[in-house]
């Protein structure tokens, strides 16, 4: 279809300049070269973690991962007794695609992750697990999953366009490792997991240029993810050879990830000739991969480890009408993306995304139109019923893909295993996202709660030490520290003495296989022959190799080791991060320096070193570490600012410009950068690029007072401008006094003393005050009742409101009239008097009816409680802090309540019989409980009967339930089990949640 305006957007995940720029110079990509020139590229910088699952959703939402809801690799299934791959279920805002849906485009979507199963937009949809290779030849059945394309009618026909590995011959794979001949394929994988990554890009590349061909769209979005495995897989062979990588693999592989990139480009050409002139096109990738001396020798033994090798940087190339040519743009991240594409589409933007229009890559002023938030959107959006799920046999074959590539963990026997390690880190990497969204209370919260579980989980106690030095958490810093080191050296000997068991058993079981192997040759099992082969050195590699131990004891010994290997240079940084904070530079500066000794090619250790340096005013060191940095990574934008601020301090104002430009061009939402340029234009005498600045800094980051302060004297000394100047000065008092009360407000934390004599080597780490957390939303599905009243507290600096919930007539006056009597204070204007339907009152408050138009209000309720029927729980502003009490009670008992009511007040109600009204119900009942499953909120059901029946235990529940002070026996005193009058013998059920 020739439509005009059509937009085509590329995913090339872990896509690199670094790998391309040589490949295109040597002419060997020049599809990619000829869509550079003829439109703009860009550096486009990722968030954190660098997580693919969580980076792809941020780019089709422009939302960070806390909004859309996507925090890893695998997540428990609905019913909470197993694991499944991550699905695009669990995203809780609209897609591009969605947006699009509601506005009468076609979408096109192949091997979006996550985005099985398919959904039912209009348009195309073939999800993630289209192109997956589950076996290892041919003569075994690769069905396709359920739910793989949209519409169900196409799945046939897209089905042939699936490519298996054992379909590549051998001159094709000759292309990739000319040299294929000297692989053993019996002992060595390699080789086959470079066929499947072939087979797989090539599945994805026939699909999408098939439908592209023969479907009607308007916006297409194709993911490749070949090169991120092309690269996990084979770029520590990439030239130049590393000192760790032996010759032979070199020898073998080094032309695998070369060979990746350059058939990505001859894929992009043929994609390319399927679009015309109108069509604009984005090819982007979500994060880069070292591929030089940044590349690492060992990847971390724990879950998504392989990310460490992920780089900073991305690739963005854009062209089409609208756009310049051969012009290069800064300041791209992922978040921009879906922005730009309802930008091209002459849609509004909306406030609750987190990313912006790249307006730098048109060639005409871009005029941005805007919309609070298109989730509010009402209308069909093609996403999924609430009700949808994914089929249990498929997801359990999907995971095996996860565990090969290593970010996902081998699965054990016991399902409670498996959903504790899926939902723990689902929690750290949103503990990580926050910290990444600079929400660092938030992170702080998480990060406790899982140190606190699992204290020999270092990677929760390091980014917990991150999170008390950003906010200047000395104290809590400094016993952290030395908490980490206590628990790592007593895990040391832990492990040591573990170590040596498996060490003795493997002697024993080496004994015993020569024995078996050598019964016809008495010579070889004699006492002098076996004590020589028992005296012979037994290294692990060598007993694993020998396959002495089975999968499950390598792993534990691979854990062992890891454990084992003290490391003190590892603490050093931390220990030199707590002098630094503690005013202790120079030996915190001496303990860096230790660490560097250890991890010479880690930018970040000079960065700080360099941070410390400037603090202390010693600009020389402080630029030479800045520098040291910058040749490790030369796009660093911390490394970048550190000397800007170098050069400020010694009055090089124009050099201090051009620097914090490099950074703002790697990393455009960098409030510090935009302050400093301000800094520096200020006295270069360039004030109104000044004040742009630092208004730009200060909308960054709101609390900002040296940004509004600046702009204040600005107005004051040089336009003679008062009333801007006293506005300016008054944000800056503002934004000071802010700063205080967060810290006041900062939660209280308890860090024991190491108890060396405990043998579990577990301790409690524990709160002095109980919060309630943006990990407890996460995980209320899997919690228990005791577990919510062991973990329920008050929010300290967060105020709740709780919201009393459900249909008319099911409680929801009983349970605001208890609340009252309990003590919490209700919301209410007293407008709806008490009458023969309640005589004890409604406690409603008129407001609450316009929820749909005006939500502003409800900051109001912080601290007390407010009622809120099921249908408007949706509109509840969506940053307050929140307690749902869903009241519960049989349909047919709540129509015949209504239906007395109605005819009481001579009122008709809908035209809609008693079944029909049912049916609406159950629906509206759906979506509200879908909605609070989705956000997370805390919600609590509390059955009507069960009221009337024990008002005390119900009251008890209530009251553990929010984790306030509460009378209960005025709650339980104020329930009359007289007022229920419609009662039935088969009570028509309500939707459980």
């Amino acid at each position: 279809m020739n439509n005009k305006n059509k937009v085509l957007l590329i995913g090339w995940d872990a896509a690199d300049w670094k790998v391309i720029h040589p490949l295109m110079d040597q002419g060997l990509m020049p599809n990619l070269l000829k869509m550079v020139e003829d439109g703009v590229m860009a550096d486009i910088s990722t968030l954190h973690p660098v997580l693919s699952p969580m980076l792809w959703t941020s780019v089709a939402t422009g939302k960070r991962p806390h909004k859309h809801g996507i925090y890893g690799f695998v997540e428990p299934t609905s019913d909470g007794l197993g694991v499944q791959p991550i699905t695009n279920l669990s995203r809780k805002s609209k897609a591009v695609w969605n947006i699009l849906n509601q506005n009468d485009k076609r979408s096109m979507v192949v091997g979006w992750w996550p985005s099985h199963p398919a959904e039912p937009i209009n348009g195309v949809m073939v999800s993630n697990a289209f192109h997956k290779v589950l076996t290892n030849d041919l003569e075994t059945p690769w069905k396709m999953a359920n739910g793989t394309v949209h519409p169900q009618e196409l799945a046939k026909e897209i089905e042939e366009f699936r490519f298996h590995p054992s379909e590549i011959r051998e001159e094709e794979i000759r292309m990739f490792i000319p040299k294929a001949e000297k692989i053993d394929q019996d002992k060595d994988p390699r080789l086959w997991n470079c066929a499947k990554n072939i087979a797989e890009a090539t599945s994805i590349q026939a699909a999408s240029t098939h439908l592209m061909e023969t479907q009607n769209w308007d916006f297409a979005a194709v993911y490749f993810d070949a090169i991120d495995h092309f690269s996990h897989g084979f770029m520590r062979y990439h030239p130049p050879q590393s000192e760790f990588v032996a010759d032979r693999d070199f020898e073998i592989y080094q032309h695998v990830v070369r060979c990746g990139y350059i058939y990505h480009d001859m894929m992009l050409g043929s994609m390319l000739e399927l679009v015309d002139d109108n069509t604009t096109v984005m090819l982007i990738s979500d994060h880069g991969f070292h591929p030089d001396h940044l590349r690492f020798k060992d990847i971390p033994n724990e879950p998504a480890g392989p990310a460490i090798e992920h780089r900073e940087f991305g690739i963005f190339v854009m062209k089409g009408p609208q756009i310049k040519k051969d012009s290069l743009i800064h300041g791209v991240n992922l978040l921009d993306i879906a922005p730009t594409v309802l930008q091209l589409f002459d849609l509004p933007v909306a406030d609750d995304m987190d990313g912006r229009v790249i307006t730098d890559a048109f060639v005409d002023d871009v005029e941005v139109a805007r919309i609070p938030s298109w989730d509010e959107v009402p209308g069909n959006d093609g996403a999924h019923p609430p009700e949808r799920q994914l089929d249990a046999n498929e997801a359990n074959e999907a995971l095996e893909q996860l565990v090969e590539l290593g970010y996902v963990e081998p699965l054990t026997d016991d399902a409670d295993v498996n959903v504790k390690t899926a939902t723990h880190e689902l929690k750290f990497n949103l503990a990580r996202a926050y910290i990444d969204a600079e929400q660092f209370g938030s992170a702080v919260e998480i990060l406790h709660e899982l140190f606190s579980e699992r204290p020999s989980e270092y990677r929760y106690g390091i980014q917990l030490a991150m999170c008390f030095k950003t906010m200047n958490r000395t104290d809590d810093l400094d016993q952290l520290v030395a908490r980490l080191r206590q628990q790592r050296i007593a895990d040391s000997k832990k492990a040591l003495v573990e170590l040596d068991r498996y060490r003795r058993e493997a002697l024993r079981r080496r004994r015993q296989k020569h024995i078996e192997a050598n019964k016809d040759n008495p010579e070889a099992t004699t006492e002098q022959a076996l004590a020589e082969l028992d005296q012979a050195p037994l290294e692990f590699k060598n007993a694993i190799e020998a396959e002495l131990f089975s999968t499950h004891e390598r792993e534990q010994i691979s854990r062992l080791q890891g454990l084992a290997s003290v490391n003190k240079r590892a603490f050093d940084f931390l220990e030199g991060y707590s002098h630094i904070a503690q005013k202790r530079p120079l030996q915190g500066i001496k303990l860096l320096q230790q660490a560097i000794d250890s991890q010479p090619n880690r930018p970040s250790l000079y960065i700080l070193i360099g941070e410390t340096y400037l603090r202390q005013k010693f600009l020389e060191k402080a630029q030479q570490a800045f520098e040291k940095s910058l040749e490790l990574d030369e796009k660093s934008p911390q490394s970048l600012l550190g000397l800007a601020r170098c050069f400020l301090g010694r009055h090089q104002n124009e050099e201090a410009a051009e620097k914090c430009l490099a950074a703002i061009g790697q990393k455009f939402h960098y409030p510090d950068a935009h302050y400093y340029l301000g800094v520096a234009l200020h006295r270069l005498d360039k004030i109104d690029r000044a004040i742009d600045a630092l208004k730009l800094s200060a909308a960054q980051n709101p609390n900002n007072s040296r940004a509004y302060g600046r702009i204040g004297y600005i107005y004051r000394t040089v336009r003679d401008d008062p009333e801007q100047s006293q506005k300016y000065l008054e944000l800056a008092t503002e934004a000071r006094a802010a700063t205080r009360q967060l810290k006041k407000e900062a939660f209280k934390y308890s860090i024991p003393e190491f108890d060396d004599s405990d043998d579990s080597a577990v301790r409690k780490y524990s709160l002095k005050q109980t919060e309630e957390s943006a990990l407890l939303k996460l995980s209320i599905a899997q919690s228990t009742p005791d577990d919510i009243r062991a973990r329920a507290g008050d929010q300290g600096s967060k105020p709740i409101v709780t919201v009393v919930t459900g249909l008319p007539r099911t409680g929801t006056s009983m349970m605001m009239q208890m609340l009252h009597q309990g003590g919490l204070e209700a919301l209410s204007d007293g407008n709806r008097t008490p009458d023969e339907d309640n005589p004890k009152g409604y406690f409603e408050l008129d407001l609450t009816k316009k929820l749909a138009t005006q939500n502003n209000w409800v900051v109001q309720a912080e601290g007390k409680v407010v009622k809120v029927v099921a249908q408007l729980l949706r509109y509840l502003p969506k940053d307050l802090n929140y307690r749902i009490i869903f009241m519960n009670r049989p349909l047919n008992e709540v129509l015949a309540s209504q239906s007395v009511m109605l005819e009481r007040n001579k009122s008709k109600g809908g035209n809609l019989s008693d079944t029909q009204l049912q049916k609406v119900f159950v629906a509206q009942l759906q979506q509200a409980i879908d909605l609070l499953r989705k956000t997370q909120i805390r919600t609590t059901r509390i059955d009507y009967h069960s009221v009337l029946k024990d008002p005390l235990q119900a009251a008890e529940k209530v009251k553990d339930f929010l984790g306030i002070d509460l009378d209960t026996a005025k709650m339980a005193a104020s329930v009359d089990p007289s007022l229920h009058r419609q009662k039935h013998k088969a009570p028509t059920e309500t939707p459980k949640s």
